[in-house]
């Protein structure tokens, strides 16, 4: 094997050797390269055959034929090689592209062509190997082929040939000055035309015109800038394809451009089955939330009645059969996903996963939390509650949090978590059905009988707007102090958020009565230093 690839460096050295010179050293070689077979059939017993690399021969733009890795010299090498000995023989003048021959040698299994004494390149077995065509065959092709290329190659530097290149440049560089032009012009045409037709109109009588006329501008913007760099790319390829210099310059960029292209539209065409797959699961999910969502809002809005089952559990209830309903549509779209088994996709899905489960503590007990208080059911929106101190009436509970409106019009966020573990005041759940009850003291003293304080607070009541008549208003004398006698009132009233404006009602009705009725209210504990009959009754109520 050795004394193989010594014989095919030897080859390509040579150029200027003869057939017969070639044919004596192979038979040299032949002698010592029995020596080595038995050694290198047990050799590759024992390593399974690797697929032979193979790299395409490039010269003066144009793809001639591919050569195979031969033993332990590279394709890449071999074309190298080639290309640069059919540049050196184009432009040699006396190479002689029509005294082309090849010799076939059994001894070695490769096919070598000549030009006249000088070697240009051979076919080996490995060339041949996966080829309909035997090697012989394969051999009177690339003499075709650099017969064909070396006369183009010759023809193409001729002084006619360069100066028809320059004026070609320059037409296509004309077109592609005024293609550019008309682009750009198109462009700021069409963006004009639709601002002045859409101005001051809703598109669908939804969509506001400057949002549309905003998008179609940037679309345009980006479909501008595709357009210009597609259109030098394509004149930048004719260009260098005109002159003989650049013509492999040419096919390599064309190459390069166009292979992301192509091997993307065969991504696409083998990917098909799998986005119809993909379309169907996402459909179907669509449609069953769809169905899903509708029934649970006819259950929020009453007109479907599952007994045991709350309207007001519909949304979260809907939001954690969606869940399960997205999750399990996930499952089953994974596996159709584009590099779903790849290595880099499963790094990345672990990573995502162990950032959720480090970040997503708190969101996940605010959560559970929610969905604790959903079907607890401590209050409603719109309820008037109390909770870690804070009062006021319930606008929403979300998926983290719940707010609430305070009597002073200031709204309150509080996460779920926190809600569930204090204590909640709902002053409204009973209140709508029988009235909620409120209650405030005063203090009189002993010398005014119990019986008038209890008409004076009742009438207090009676008189205060938001206070329930039915039940009706009461008192409890609930101490007797040192001084005086300690009266609670206790009202019912249907709406707990006036609470605090009908505290402030009642207490002006309780003064306004007792300072009437000429009855002092001690409270808080009054001390004073009389002086014959003065007291504490605000003269202007007596005059009123």
């Amino acid at each position: 094997m050795k004394k193989i690839c010594l014989l095919f460096a030897f080859l390509f050295m040579t150029c200027g050797v003869g057939a017969d010179e070639i044919a004596a050293k192979v038979a040299e070689i032949k002698e010592n390269q029995s020596k080595t077979e038995n050694s290198s059939d047990k050799s590759s017993k024992e390593s399974p055959a690797k697929p032979l690399q193979k790299e395409m021969v490039l010269f003066h733009g144009e793809e001639l034929f591919e050569v195979s890795e031969v033993y332990s010299i590279s394709a890449k090498q071999r074309s190298r090689t080639v290309t640069r000995r059919l540049k050196r023989f184009a432009n040699s003048p006396t190479f002689r592209s029509d005294a082309l021959y090849m010799i076939d040698n059994k001894e070695i299994n490769a096919t070598i062509i000549f030009s006249g004494e000088q070697f240009i390149t051979a076919v080996w077995s490995q060339d041949a190997l996966n080829e309909e065509d035997t090697r012989v065959e394969i051999a009177e092709r690339w003499m075709e082929k650099i017969s064909w290329i070396i006369d183009k190659y010759r023809e193409d530097h001729t002084i006619e040939s360069i100066v028809s290149s320059i004026i070609y440049a320059l037409v296509a560089t004309a077109l592609f000055i005024v293609l550019v032009m008309l682009i750009r012009k198109f462009c700021n045409w069409q963006m004009t035309f639709w601002e002045r037709r859409l101005v001051g109109r809703k598109l669908l009588g939804v969509v506001e015109s400057e949002s549309v006329v905003t998008f179609n501008k940037v679309l345009t913007k980006y479909v501008r800038f595709a357009l210009l760099i597609w259109l030098f790319i394509v004149y930048l390829n004719f260009v260098l394809s005109f002159f003989p210099w650049t013509f492999n310059i040419s096919a390599q960029l064309y190459g390069m451009l166009s292979t992301p292209f192509v091997r993307g539209y065969e991504a696409f065409i083998g990917y098909l089955p799998n986005i119809f797959t993909l379309s169907f699961i996402l459909g179907m999910t669509y449609l069953i939330l769809k169905f899903v969502h509708g029934i649970f809002l006819k259950i929020e809005q009453g007109q479907i009645r599952i007994e045991g089952f709350y309207p007001d559990w519909a949304p979260q209830t809907y939001m954690l059969v969606r869940l399960v309903l997205i999750t399990f549509a996930g499952v089953a779209a994974f596996p159709y996903l584009p590099g779903s088994g790849s290595p880099a996709f499963k790094g990345i899905s672990l990573f995502v996963g162990v950032l959720l489960s480090l970040g997503s503590t708190s969101a996940v007990s605010n959560i559970f939390a929610g969905l604790v208080m959903t079907y607890m059911r401590p209050f409603s929106a719109g309820d008037y509650v109390e909770v870690n101190g804070v009062k006021g009436v319930v606008l929403d509970r979300r998926t983290f949090s719940m707010r609430i409106k305070t009597p002073k019009n200031v709204i309150v966020t509080l996460p779920n978590s926190q809600v569930a573990g204090n204590h909640i005041i709902n002053y409204s759940r009973r209140a709508r059905k029988e009235g909620g009850f409120l209650h405030t003291s005063v203090t009189i003293g002993y010398d005014v009988p119990w019986r008038l304080i209890h008409d004076l607070l009742i009438n207090a009541a009676m008189e205060t707007e938001g206070v329930k008549h039915d039940p009706e208003p009461f008192v409890l004398q609930s101490s007797l102090e040192d001084f005086y006698v300690k009266y609670e009132l206790n009202v019912a009233s249907e709406t707990p958020e006036l609470w605090p404006r009908i505290h402030s009602t009642l207490h002006q009705k309780i003064q306004d009565l007792f300072a009437e009725a000429d009855v002092e209210i001690m409270s808080p504990h009054y001390r004073h230093n009389r002086t014959g009959n003065e007291t504490t009754i605000p003269q202007v109520n007596k005059e009123q």
